[in-house]
């Protein structure tokens, strides 16, 4: 099934673009989906389907938009 995967900051910059079309097996969640994409990165994401905060664990739909989150410093 294919997703939407939006990237900010630091993931935008390692994707090198903003958005891109993914293809993941059918059942997959949110963090299977970062894994796949990201395979080996220990960073710490937060995760939104379709506009809404969401679990790592939350199963995608085809079709689905999941934007990855990382962590913003600040101070």
């Amino acid at each position: 099934m294919q997703i939407e995967m939006r990237f900010f900051a630091v993931l935008r910059e390692r994707a090198g673009r903003e958005r891109e079309t993914f293809d993941v097996p059918p059942g997959s969640t949110a963090e299977q989906a970062f894994d796949l994409k990201f395979p080996g990165l220990a960073l710490r994401v937060g995760y939104a389907r379709n506009g809404a905060v969401c679990a790592g664990s939350t199963t995608l739909a085809d079709g689905d938009e999941l934007a990855l989150l990382p962590p913003i410093g600040g101070g």
